[in-house]
């Protein structure tokens, strides 16, 4: 099975209680990259994109999600992948 699931991804961010905030898909792909461990560094390297744009998606997602940092993100989308939300 891929570790990227849209389907996981898009769940997780449904758990966001304003529906205007759910991830996009590039931002998703970043969630799950973050999840993965990658730094800024890696995920921008990997997706083609400057680290600057990678930061500026990452502050997007922390404020879709409701959380403080990466580590919270990346548990939010390990927990719906396990089936735990």
């Amino acid at each position: 099975m891929n570790d990227s699931d849209p389907f996981l991804v898009h769940k997780a961010s449904l758990n966001v209680k304003d529906s205007q905030k759910v991830l996009t898909e590039r931002e998703s792909e970043i969630l799950v990259r973050i999840a993965k461990g990658l730094r800024n560094k890696e995920i921008a390297a990997s997706l083609g994109i400057s680290k600057r744009t990678v930061e500026y998606h990452v502050s997007n997602i922390l404020e879709k999600l409701g959380v403080k940092s990466r580590l919270e993100a990346a548990l939010n989308y390990q927990e719906i992948k396990s089936g735990l939300k």
